[in-house]
């Protein structure tokens, strides 16, 4: 059914760029533009998807911290309608910091699906990305914060089945709306603990649905037709649903509106070659973006310009951040810690100042990223490499000696006996022979013929 092409390409961008600047593989050869050159020498998407030429790591750890700034307006204050950008356009800062994450998301995970052509290797990136981190997290809320914050006493919080149903309810992310039992009780936001996890259902499900549309085309005949007809779909289903955050929304519709912003950094993806990053185009959007604003078009036009906004943002180098950034990315952690922190500091200092707040929880919030990266996130990544290249640490079995180390991504040696053998024999002779010539075959089988000859009358069997 499917052809002989790889099957790697079949969604990459459609056709190799070549810029004004150079390759898409070659350093650009001017400082990045800004509001200065024509669009015609703009940089594509395509010639900055190298983590090394962009600042997506950069611009998540500020997504994330917009979304920590957020929250602790709404956490304070205990009503989402006093953050000023809800009033102008219906949703706050931090909402707009996820829809950025969503598109950012869509173009990195395209990129990996491409890179590995594995499904397996994709799920379990996909897995050790999202459920470590968050395990220990839940783990941090339920055994530390839960206990010391409860107002029901140490005791009876643990006898609570609350505690239970909490950590199935979370770590299924199944709701970001559990509680925990006396937990927060009497903040403004009473009872809320980590509100920030309920988008997570929506990351994974978009996940899958990227991996099942990708085995879709993987097998069609015609693969570039299938991805048009597959972006084609989506896009109508969009202009026909005109998806928006509804509180109360069911779940299609609710992934209806992820979809849109996650589907927008594919769509990006794979049109990388064809997108330049100009400031024309972004001041455009963002017209548009202004004059949609309360109408039914203004989700859609949101997704075009955040969307290009962030796009045309991570050609600027942003100096030693991106440098950080991209060793270190504390944007999960800072996602998923910010919220019970900004609790934290609420429950011990009733009424402190926004400003304040903010600072602490920053500060806070930031040192358990820092753990969480150094001694959650980061090994589980080096362990899905590990897994990948074949270079995880396994002990040799017990006949084998002790040998050099393996080079990066190759197979140890005590897994290849039959080349070892070949080359034995190979090079056991005066004459030079390949290890996987016709004649070391040939010697190997004689070899082994006078070796299974006299091991039978040494030891002959019953």
């Amino acid at each position: 059914m499917g052809s002989n092409r790889t099957p790697r390409r079949s969604m990459q961008p459609m056709h190799p760029t070549r810029t004004p600047e150079g390759s898409a593989h070659q350093p650009l050869s001017r400082p990045w533009p800004g509001f200065a050159g024509s669009l015609a020498y703009a940089p594509t998407l395509a010639s900055v998807l190298d983590p090394n030429r962009n600042s997506f790591s950069a611009l998540r750890l500020i997504m994330a911290l917009a979304v920590l700034i957020s929250h602790a307006v709404f956490l304070a204050t205990g009503s989402f309608s006093d953050e000023p950008l809800v009033a102008w356009t219906g949703y706050s800062l931090g909402q707009y910091g996820v829809q950025g994450f969503f598109i950012l998301s869509g173009i990195v995970v395209s990129q990996s699906l491409m890179q590995r052509g594995d499904f397996v290797d994709y799920g379990r990136a996909r897995a050790m990305r999202i459920f470590p981190a968050l395990i220990v997290c839940v783990l941090v809320t339920v055994l530390v914060i839960g206990p010391q914050l409860t107002v029901l006493g140490t005791g009876t919080y643990f006898k609570s089945t609350g505690v239970v149903v909490y950590m199935a309810k979370t770590l299924s992310l199944s709701t970001g709306s559990a509680t925990l039992p006396g937990v927060f009780d009497t903040n403004p936001a009473a009872g809320v603990v980590n509100q920030s996890l309920w988008t997570l259902k929506y990351e994974v499900s978009c996940y899958l649905l990227l991996g099942l549309i990708a085995a879709l085309i993987w097998r069609a005949r015609d693969r570039r037709r299938a991805t048009m007809i597959a972006v084609g779909a989506w896009a109508l289903l969009i202009l026909a649903m005109r998806p928006n955050l509804t509180h109360g929304g069911n779940f299609l519709e609710t992934l209806t509106y992820f979809t849109l912003f996650f589907g927008t950094g594919v769509a990006a993806y794979l049109m990388a070659d064809k997108i330049r990053l100009g400031w024309q185009p972004l001041v455009a959007l963002g017209v548009l973006f202004a004059v949609s604003i309360e109408t039914q078009f203004a989700e859609i036009s949101s997704a075009l310009f955040v969307g290009y906004g962030l796009l045309w943002l991570a050609t600027w180098r942003f100096g030693a951040l991106r440098a950080f950034a991209n060793s270190n990315d504390y944007s999960y952690g800072t996602y998923i810690y910010s919220y019970p922190v900004t609790q934290v500091v609420l429950a011990l200092w009733p009424g402190i100042h926004l400003l304040a707040l903010i600072i602490i929880t920053l500060g806070v919030t930031l040192l358990l990223t820092m753990l969480s990266w150094n001694l959650i996130e980061r090994p589980a990544l080096d362990l899905v490499r590990g897994w990948r290249t074949g270079t995880v640490k396994t002990a040799a079995p017990p006949t084998a000696k002790a040998a050099s180390p393996t080079p990066s991504g190759a197979t140890p040696a005590w897994k290849r006996p039959r080349a070892l053998l070949l080359t034995a024999v190979a090079t056991s002779d005066s004459a030079p022979v390949s290890a996987t010539s016709p004649l070391a075959t040939t010697r190997l089988r004689a070899r082994i013929a006078k070796l299974t000859t006299s091991a039978a009358v040494s030891n002959p069997l019953p």
